[in-house]
């Protein structure tokens, strides 16, 4: 999938992301302890402490991936990992700074939601999310083949 050259496989991605990620977050917010809330918290914090992209998109993986724990279902996990080169490339190719801190601020969004069990607002949040940054990276996608159009 040497990322998303092709618009219907970014949708099969963000479908697919959909389809699971909500209702990870629907399942931390309802089963997520203390220990598993100050272990998000810490991920959410170190997401607005960051400008080197490698590391800005292994944070934002490490925060999807603790949500997916905090869910307590293993083959959740297990799914979740089959996505998961194809979400880094998905992240690198519509990062920027300030497409970085839109998705801190959903990311806190999420965190929140979670943090006191609100199974409703967990998955409105992380679907607004995954609509969200797929319409970042549709942009980015677009921007970088009208700037190579022009180089050629």
């Amino acid at each position: 999938w040497g990322i998303m050259a092709r618009s219907h496989k970014l949708e099969e991605l963000l479908e697919g992301r959909t389809v699971l990620e909500v209702g990870i977050a629907r399942l931390a917010a309802k089963k997520a302890n203390e220990e598993d809330i100050a272990k998000l918290r810490e991920i959410t914090e170190l997401r607005a402490n960051r400008r080197n992209t490698k590391k800005r998109v292994e944070i934002d993986l490490l925060f999807h991936f603790t949500l997916v724990e905090i869910s307590h279902n293993k083959l959740l996990f297990r799914f979740l990992s089959e996505f998961k080169r194809m979400m880094r490339n998905w992240m690198l190719q519509g990062t920027s700074d300030v497409q970085y801190d839109t998705a801190a601020a959903e990311h806190e969004n999420i965190f929140s939601a979670i943090a006191t069990h609100d199974i409703e607002k967990a998955e409105l949040t992380m679907q607004q999310h995954l609509e969200r940054a797929y319409e970042r990276l549709s942009r980015a996608l677009l921007i970088r083949r009208g700037a190579s159009r022009k180089k050629a």
